[in-house]
């Protein structure tokens, strides 16, 4: 590098005394004598290393930690996906009343579903109702008089019959429109329905026998939504059913007994969950 500097700074020496010295100068140099020197600089020997010329350039330092990517956005068309905490399954709890023809009496239902919905619209699961009805035969029975007048009047029970029917069953129901404050639903089930009857008649008698077979039930109804997961349902119901049980007499025959399954009634209840 000295001497690349050192035949800069002669080269401009050069210059500076030509452009300003006469053709004689006062150290009794001609002109021509200096333009002589030019080719003794170019004989000088070169610098054993040769000059390179280099650039600095910054590159950053690679990061520990990943490319963090911006968030995928899904068309606005799209429906947004169901959320995770979003209830899916249901529980429901219902009460009502069930007939099984206009010779009996009414009875009591209560029961409930447990259900999964793989959509709105859709329910999936099982259920189990208690219905307990009891009838009595009744005849009448002279009355007794009464102080200051008047009788009494005076029922015999002749028997006496209770009845429990348990139907278990698994089920499918649909619902229109389930985002909406009312909304229709309709559903059918089939499953083992039991029948458990006990009678007792004025003698002191009693019989008791449990009838069983296959059923199924359809429904309809509304079902009214009170924020994200209460609802309210009210609905009727048909229920078919073959109850049977195999017997043996004294002699050694063997019968099979039929009882009458088919019945109607209503259920009202609340539902939580989806």
């Amino acid at each position: 590098m000295r001497t690349v500097s050192g035949i800069l700074a002669a080269a401009a020496s050069l210059a500076l005394l030509a452009a300003a010295s006469p053709p004689v100068a006062a150290n009794g140099f001609l002109k021509d004598d200096l333009v002589s020197v030019a080719p003794e600089i170019q004989s000088l020997p070169a610098h054993p290393h040769p000059l390179v010329l280099e650039s600095i350039t910054w590159r950053p330092r690679p990061s520990s930690h990943p490319p963090v990517r911006p968030p995928e956005t899904t068309p606005a068309s799209a429906e947004p996906a169901r959320s995770a905490n979003e209830p899916t399954g249901i529980f429901q709890f219902h009460g009502g009343f069930s007939d099984y023809n206009e010779n009996t009496e009414r009875g009591f239902l209560a029961g409930g579903r447990l259900g999964y919905l793989p959509d709105p619209h859709i329910q999936l699961g099982i259920s189990a109702d208690w219905i307990y009805r009891v009838q009595r035969n009744t005849t009448a029975a002279p009355g007794a008089p009464l102080p200051g007048g008047g009788t009494t009047t005076r029922v015999e029970e002749l028997s006496r019959v209770t009845a429990q029917r348990v139907p278990i069953q698994g089920y499918l129901e649909l619902t229109l429109a389930p985002s909406l404050f009312l909304s229709p639903h309709a559903g059918i089930g089939g499953g083992w329905h039991m029948l458990f009857l006990e009678a007792e008649d004025n003698t002191g008698a009693t019989f008791n026998a449990m009838y069983d077979g296959w059923g199924w039930q359809a429904w309809g109804g509304l079902t009214m939504r009170f924020g994200r997961s209460l609802r309210l349902i009210g609905e009727v119901f048909r229920t078919e059913a073959n109850l049977g049980r195999t017997i043996e007499d004294p002699s050694g025959v063997r019968y099979h007994e039929i009882a009458d399954g088919d019945d109607v009634g209503a259920r009202f209840g609340l539902r939580f969950g989806g």
